[in-house]
């Protein structure tokens, strides 16, 4: 492939673009909206025309008028795809991408398609710009493409790479980040400063939210089982779970089931993890005081002690090990004192409680 001068790069990028269907992007300055300014939106169709970040990057369209369309690619990660009706013709919308220190997309000169066994394999004849990186990490840079399609097809292929059809996700308008769903609805409203999706080993049918306010959890279809302002839960082995919830400056713990309903609550203080789950019984801390509770947030031993650490005995029952004014007593797990306060450390207590439980 023939060497581009930097000053031709230059006439290319900022003057005018060797092909009709190449056009450079633009430098985006990002918008800042007050937090709840976006919170009652239903459909991208109601901000479409603010979702134009993505004119940073180049674009490649074999369709002329494409403005109404062009928010798709706002909405897109880098190996998705959304094929898109306009008229009576059909066109498929992606981001064709390089990676490297320095790399950057000067062009694309051409972009041939071709339909085989449903399959829709895409080459793109791009002009690269190889120069210096800047740090010490990689940078990807994009394009969007506009490709028209003639024929259906399941799979794509771009230069190589498979592409999967959009299925919602994360989209960031200006400074804020919401989720969005394969039909456009929002599901989660664009009012937080960015958002993280991954899966719950535990749960596999459900997401993990994480946003700078605290965690939610949603389901596959991207519903809000918890709002993103939970600080920690636990999955119960009855399909609930137990939460801790931020409200202003205090904590409250609720046990829900797995569609968001309450069924416990609310319990002043907060869960400890990931020291919790001892045979069905959860630490918590209510000010600088920890406690027991089960998993009905009954209070087994109120929040009344310095420090709590729990004990698996030899015969198989749970044991807890609690401390107060520095000194060590023994609960079990029914929340009767068992020993009085009066050791120095979790060793002593629990051993002076098995010789003085021991079988004769």
């Amino acid at each position: 492939m023939k060497k581009i001068p930097v000053v031709a790069i230059v006439f290319c990028l900022f003057l005018t673009s060797c092909n009709s269907r190449f056009t450079a992007g633009v430098d985006k300055e990002c918008r800042y909206f007050d937090k709840y300014e976006l919170a009652d939106i239903k459909n991208i169709s109601e901000i479409k025309d603010l979702l134009d970040d993505s004119e940073r990057y180049g674009l490649y369209s074999e369709l002329e008028d494409n403005k109404d369309i062009l928010y798709y690619f706002d909405l897109l990660d880098d190996d998705e795809y959304v094929e898109v009706q306009v008229g009576s013709s059909d066109y498929v919308l992606f981001y064709y991408t390089v990676t490297g220190y320095g790399k950057k997309i000067v062009e694309i000169s051409d972009i041939k398609s071709d339909i085989t066994d449903s399959c829709l394999a895409v080459a793109v004849d791009s002009v690269i710009y190889d120069g210096p990186g800047s740090g010490c990490f990689l940078q990807t840079d994009r394009c969007r493409c506009i490709v028209k399609i003639e024929k259906d097809f399941n799979i794509l292929y771009v230069n190589g790479s498979v592409y999967r059809p959009f299925d919602g996700g994360i989209f960031r308008i200006g400074d804020k980040a919401g989720i969005v769903d394969p039909d456009l609805n929002v599901k989660v409203s664009p009012i937080y400063d960015w958002i993280r999706i991954e899966e719950i080993p535990e749960q596999p049918h459900f997401y993990l939210m994480e946003t700078e306010e605290g965690y939610g959890i949603l389901n596959k279809d991207y519903d809000i089982i918890c709002d993103p302002d939970v600080v920690n839960y636990v999955f119960l082995e009855d399909d609930s779970l137990i939460e801790t919830v931020k409200d202003n400056d205090q904590y409250f713990i609720y046990k829900k089931d797995l569609y968001g309903n309450i069924l416990q609550g609310p319990l002043k203080g907060v869960l400890d993890l990931p020291e919790t789950n001892h045979y069905g019984q959860h630490i918590f801390t209510d000010g600088l005081k920890k406690g027991v509770i089960d998993e009905d947030l009954n209070v087994i031993i109120e929040p009344l002690y310095q420090s709590i650490n729990s004990y698996y005995s030899q015969r198989s029952d749970t044991l807890w090990a609690v401390m107060k004014d520095n000194k060590v007593a023994v609960f079990d797990h029914e929340g009767n004192q068992k020993t009085e306060f009066k050791y120095d450390s979790i060793y002593e207590a629990i051993s002076a409680y098995n010789k003085e439980t021991a079988n004769p």
